[in-house]
Formats: structure tokens, sequence, C-alpha cells
């Protein structure tokens, strides 16, 4: 069961369309895929049609329950079935209730591996997709500790590369001190528009980190993608040049996720 945290500390990244995306994807090539929405603000829980607020238990309900003595609530438990095209993904949802987390998880022994906890008693699925809070917070400590790889979505037109290196610094010291396992899948371009110099710029500068890590072509920006959202609907049901450009990048992140859950395994 290979395990992969979407993670940027900056928001409006496409953390969560990214995920989305993914695990359909993933789970129209075969795999078994369970989501798992980390952030408080719940975007990735709204977009596979779920009320964040009519959730009688969520992530917090098993984070909080694994960072305590007594009866754990297993991730299975608040996990849903979402029907999202012609496929299902399994999603843990989540609530603004995650966000005491933060908090809470400070006292816990051992708080940044509570996630790993939880998930060392899942079974059955091939992928799991970790959509991470946009700030590195405890929440996404947790998630980078739990995942074998991450995926750093990164706007090609708001690039900060100082917060960029801020986060592989992280990742390098959660790989040293928490986690030696973590690998960066690699970087993943987001929101490119070409006629945009200054896109274009940044594009070539997320491209000069292509000797350390992979870096994925730029998936274009396109008004299309919120709507998809809004109507249910998936990049194989867009007949727009932009979407069919997007959907042949993600499915090269997907492939290649599949072919290392095949090593996992």
């Amino acid at each position: 069961m290979l395990k992969l945290a979407c993670v940027n500390q900056k928001g409006g990244t496409g953390k969560t369309t990214t995920v989305l995306h993914l695990s359909y994807i993933l789970a129209r090539k075969g795999a078994r895929v369970l989501a798992i929405d980390l952030d408080p603000q719940a975007n990735l829980t709204s977009a596979m049609r779920l009320d964040p607020d009519n959730i009688e238990s969520g992530i917090d309900d098993v984070l909080e329950s694994y960072a305590q003595k007594g009866d754990k609530v297993k991730i299975t438990d608040v996990a849903r079935d979402i029907d999202i095209g012609d496929v299902r993904v399994t999603l843990a949802p989540s609530n603004a209730y995650l966000e005491r987390l933060n908090i809470t998880l400070l006292n816990a022994l051992a708080r940044e591996s509570v996630l790993r906890s939880a998930l060392e008693d899942v079974k059955g699925f091939d992928v799991v997709l970790i959509d991470c809070q946009p700030t590195l917070s405890i929440l996404t400590l947790n998630a980078l500790v739990a995942a074998d790889y991450t995926l750093i979505p990164v706007e090609t037109r708001g690039l900060s590369v100082q917060g960029l290196l801020m986060l592989f610094d992280t990742i390098e010291q959660v790989k040293e001190k928490l986690n030696k396992d973590l690998q960066v899948l690699g970087i993943l371009p987001v929101r490119f528009q070409k006629r945009l110099k200054a896109a274009q710029k940044n594009l070539e500068r997320l491209q000069n980190f292509s000797d350390v890590v992979k870096v994925y072509p730029p998936v274009p920006e396109s008004a299309a993608f919120e709507e998809m959202i809004e109507n249910n609907k998936t990049l194989y049901d867009v007949e727009s040049e932009t979407a069919k450009r997007a959907l042949k990048i993600y499915e090269q992140v997907a492939d290649d996720i599949i072919q290392l859950a095949m090593v996992v395994a």
C-alpha cells in the first residue's frame, strides 16, 4: 500500500484538485484508492460531494482516538465510498473540528506519528492519497511521517522559491529524524498560463530543480476545472484541448504512482 502526501505550505496550489483527479484516474486504472482529507477547510470532502457540516465522524475522530489510550476509531470506521464518474474511491472526510488537533496533538506522545499508527490498521487499498493543510502544521507533519512519497503541486503564477526551499528542508528533516523512507515523487507545476511571461519564468525556475527531483510538465490553467467539480464531471468528460493536456499530465503522475505501488506492495 503506497501512501502519498500532496503537500505545499502555500494555499491555492491545486493540492485538492490534484488529489481529486488522481483519485479518479488511479481508480479508473484499477487501483483501490483511499483519499484522506487532512485539511480542516475540508475542500476535498466538499469536492467529493459531502457536506463537512453534516459529517458525524471524520478523520479528526480517528486521530484523536489514536492519540489517546482506549478504544480506537479506525479510518475504515469513518470512511465513505464515493462514486466519481464510473468508478468508486474511498474517502476519510474532514471538517472544521480537525483544526483543534493542531493543538491537542501537541501534548500527545509520538504526536508526529499518529496518522502513521492509524494507517497501520488499514488494509485492502493499493494507494492512499493525503490532501494536506496549506501550512507546515502538526497535521501536515503527520502526513509526511506517514507517507512513502510526497507530491508537491506548485502554482506557476505565484511561485515562491524560498517557500519551496523551506518545504524541501522540512522534508529532509522529517526524513532524517522521523521517516527515513520518505521520498519526493516530484514537483507538479499547476495553473500554468503560457501567455504570461511571469508563468514562463517561474516554470523555468521550477525546472532548475530537475537535477534533484522530477519536475512534471505544467498543468494548464482552466476555468473548466472548477466547473467539473461543481457538475461532478471528470477530465475524461471534457472535450477542451486544455483538459486533454491536463489529463495527459495527471495520467503520467498516476502511472508513476502505480509503478511505485507495485514495488511497495
